[in-house]
């Protein structure tokens, strides 16, 4: 079977290379389906419509960047011995792994940090995109780490900005050096506390600054903390925010829609609460076995976590879907309007390709929907969320 003159296509998609076909999916141009190397499963081979294509394409709101709908974190992606980081028991080799997903799926969103692995992860980044930097959309974070750190002894506010941007523009140049690039197409502030006043203040000049110059292509922070979120937009610093969401999340009253009205690009990253919206965890309990160093061992240590709480959750999982499937498919039917790409944690090809069913599956039913708001009510939010990165 030939796949060539499937369709003639008209444009190529932002910051990313890739062939669009007249009917919004992307093109798949080989010989044969027995040698085809897909960028994106074209939705017209299966019949499905584009909105299901693997690649899943969004645009990050007003920014105009285009990216995968579903995303590649990096933090679990370092090497052996990090800092702030940790290694998997069982991965993939991580540059293989992500051109492998960028080859066969389409999927052209890295986020990435200087923190993860002391900017090794960005390292990891930098061997994947080197090839052709044009076809990958990039995200970095500046940690609030030691950034304010003293400040208070510098007599004046001028003073004690001129410090805070001096230290701030080195992290920038380091992760770009890091990444060997001239610009980020994402660049976010990361903590996990409320800012001050001033620190907000600092930190969006800082921001603006770096867009105006070129250095970065959409700025913005990556937090749950919703009054952050409002001061970053008032300081015309919010281009795209990121924070954690799943079928657990209570995001505060107002928030997903104060987002989705401003026209922010959404970014989300927890989406299985650090593996425990796995069929295989929620199987295993306790039973299961960290490895060193891996953040899930501290909350195991500070508060256990009552897996009879969360059996429930089994009833999503099905012959034909597993937990972290019904997981996904969750966030895509309630806050599809909202959320642009949502990052993933995975370390391997087989993670992956459990997360991309969910965008073929169907939705899921609405007995499916009420019982996930019954056993939600019951539960807290992601136990691990506090140790996050």
């Amino acid at each position: 079977m030939k796949l060539t003159s499937l369709v003639s296509y008209t444009t190529t998609y932002p910051n990313t290379g890739f062939p669009k076909l007249q009917n919004g999916s992307q093109l798949l141009v080989k010989e044969s389906v027995d040698s085809y190397s897909t960028q994106s499963i074209p939705s017209i081979l299966f019949g499905s419509s584009a909105q299901g294509a693997l690649f899943h394409p969004k645009t990050l709101s007003k920014t105009g960047i285009q990216v995968s709908g579903l995303g590649i974190g990096t933090w679990q992606l370092v090497p052996k011995g990090s800092i702030d980081g940790y290694v998997p028991k069982h991965r993939d080799n991580p540059v293989e792994l992500i051109q492998k997903l960028h080859t066969q799926y389409g999927i052209n969103f890295l986020d990435t940090a200087a923190i993860y692995g002391d900017g090794k992860a960005e390292e990891v980044v930098q061997k994947v995109i080197a090839p052709n930097r044009n076809k990958w959309v990039i995200a970095s974070k500046l940690w609030s780490g030691d950034l304010f750190k003293g400040l208070e002894k510098y007599t004046s506010h001028d003073k004690q900005y001129a410090e805070f941007e001096k230290r701030a523009n080195a992290r920038l140049k380091e992760t770009l050096q890091r990444l060997k690039i001239q610009n980020l197409d994402v660049y976010l502030f990361h903590k996990t506390e409320p800012l001050t006043f001033s620190q907000t203040e600092w930190t969006t000049r800082f921001l603006k600054e770096a867009k105006a110059k070129g250095l970065v292509k959409a700025i913005g922070v990556s937090t749950n903390d919703f009054e952050t979120i409002r001061r970053f937009y008032e300081q015309g610093a919010l281009d795209v925010a990121e924070f954690e969401d799943n079928l657990l999340k209570k995001h505060p009253d107002g928030f997903l829609k104060f987002l989705e009205e401003k026209q922010i690009g959404c970014l989300t990253h927890g989406s299985l609460a650090h593996g425990l919206l796995t069929s295989r965890r929620l199987n295993e309990g306790n039973k299961t076995k960290f490895q060193e160093g891996d953040i899930r061992n501290l909350v195991q240590q500070a508060q256990p976590i009552n897996f009879d709480n969360y059996k429930p959750l089994l009833d999503l999982q099905s012959s034909s879907q597993k937990v972290e499937q019904a997981a996904i498919r969750y966030l895509l039917d309630n806050h599809n309007t909202t959320t642009h790409s949502i990052l993933s944690g995975g370390s391997t090809f087989q993670q992956y390709q459990d997360l991309i069913e969910a965008f073929k599956r169907p939705s899921l039913s609405e007995s499916e929907q009420k019982n996930i708001k019954r056993i939600k009510e019951k539960l807290k939010d992601d136990p691990y969320a506090a140790f996050a990165p």
